[in-house]
């Protein structure tokens, strides 16, 4: 089984779930390409491990003209090569749309390492990207599936506009749509696509990497973190506040903050923990690798999730592996991983003084910690491995490989 499976950087702190899952279709004997169209701005894979997947072809925008060029030609050959029907197609498409213009260069550039490598199925890891690949979409003669994650279908879609429609044509070009969530895939419904074409099935988490560690050190300190992009969708200026409510209830938290952001997104956490007297307690800790993440999440005692859009958070999952009770906020997909009073709490979204409540019950009994901890750890062990997710997506590759080659003939799109 030959796939190739599209991201942005690879492999990437900010996205190392989607590494893990493409290095686990590898271990199953999935013959992997990977084609990252953005920079690779941080390794995933520590010194030591394993190569994730055999081939990654990169081809970020940010690349120096000279070499986008090359890597232009390289792509046009091989795609012309292995695929050229479909790049005939395609290229057809794109004049149709820019004419024989620079956009034109740039739209071949981002999509022909596509069809630069042999595959039984495309596989788009981002439907945002999928929106901007259309043409792609309509010129391949295969299998394609795409991946859906939660803002590119719980957000992007209230602009309305030229994304809706656009989403419409991926829903209709793609033989298979992956949610993250039961909720996400009734979105996804709503928005217009057909129910035979959903898989549910969140990513998943590396259990053996994400371990507790035998006993959890006890501190005066009630240590919270936060997983997560610095970005508004994060809800970081509620769990702020939270903090704050149980500061001035008379709990020490210390609030470690995991996660890369750009200046002024770095400028509005740091100005809400000023003016709410919290930078004394308030650590940023910016990108870090995945030992790094693991490390500090068994350091905590309280893992918090205070998003105002998720399709379901895979650093939550990571916190359950961990160990750690979670108090995440009711959006998408979340209710689905964590049930209140059991792996940890669920509270409203924009609403500190709920999560503040949570955070005086989770201070006040060590013990409910321990036993919220356990169970977050045996549900993530349980329903959220990564390997199950992979084997579960290669009998989805299987399945439409079968009915794409049935013998009444190839199916054309």
């Amino acid at each position: 089984m030959r796939v190739v499976f599209t991201t942005y950087a690879f492999p990437d702190d900010n996205q190392a779930f989607m590494a893990r899952f493409a290095g686990a279709l590898a271990r199953l004997g999935t013959d992997v390409c990977v084609v990252a169209s953005a920079g690779n701005r941080g390794a995933c894979a520590p010194r030591g491990d394993p190569v994730l997947v055999p081939r990654v072809l990169r081809a970020p925008w940010t690349d120096p003209r000279t070499t986008k060029a090359l890597t232009l030609l390289l792509s046009t050959r091989r795609a012309a090569q292995y695929h050229p029907t479909e790049y005939r197609r395609l290229v057809s498409a794109l004049r149709r749309r820019h004419g024989q213009s620079r956009a034109l260069l740039a739209e071949l550039y981002a999509q022909t390492p596509v069809l630069s490598q042999p595959f039984d199925v495309l596989h788009v890891g981002w439907l945002e990207a999928a929106t901007h690949w259309t043409e792609l979409l309509g010129a391949v003669d295969a299998p394609v599936v795409v991946s859906c994650h939660g803002s590119d279908l719980r957000l992007e879609p209230l602009l309305g506009g030229r994304y809706r429609e656009r989403l419409a044509t991926v829903f209709d070009r793609a033989d298979l749509v992956h949610c993250v969530s039961r909720e996400l895939a009734d979105r996804a419904v709503e928005l217009g696509l057909e129910p035979a074409k959903l898989f549910v099935r969140p990513w998943g988490v590396d259990t053996a990497r994400f371990r507790p560690l035998p006993t959890r050190s006890r501190a005066d300190v009630l240590r919270v973190v936060s997983v997560g992009r610095l970005h508004w969708v994060k809800g970081y200026e509620f769990a702020l506040q939270a903090i704050a409510r149980a500061r001035r209830a008379g709990v020490d938290v210390e609030y470690t903050v995991i996660g890369a952001g750009d200046r002024r997104n770095r400028l509005n956490v740091l100005t809400t923990a000023r003016d709410l007297d919290l930078l004394p307690c308030l650590r940023l800790r910016g990108a870090l690798s995945q030992t790094e993440v693991a490390d500090t999440l068994r350091e905590a005692d309280v893992f918090l999730l205070a998003s105002l859009s998720e399709g379901l958070s895979n650093a939550t999952l990571e916190a359950m592996a961990v160990g750690l009770p979670v108090l995440v906020t009711d959006v998408g997909g979340m209710r689905e991983a964590v049930t209140d009073g059991v792996e940890g709490r669920v509270v409203p979204p924009r609403d500190p003084a709920a999560m503040a409540a949570a955070l005086l019950e989770l201070a006040a009994d060590d013990d409910l910690r321990s036993r919220m901890g356990r169970r977050a750890r045996e549900r993530a062990a349980r329903d959220f491995e990564t390997e199950p997710a992979a084997r579960a997506m290669m009998g989805e590759y299987e399945r439409l490989v079968h009915d794409w080659r049935a013998p009444a003939g190839t199916t054309e799109k």
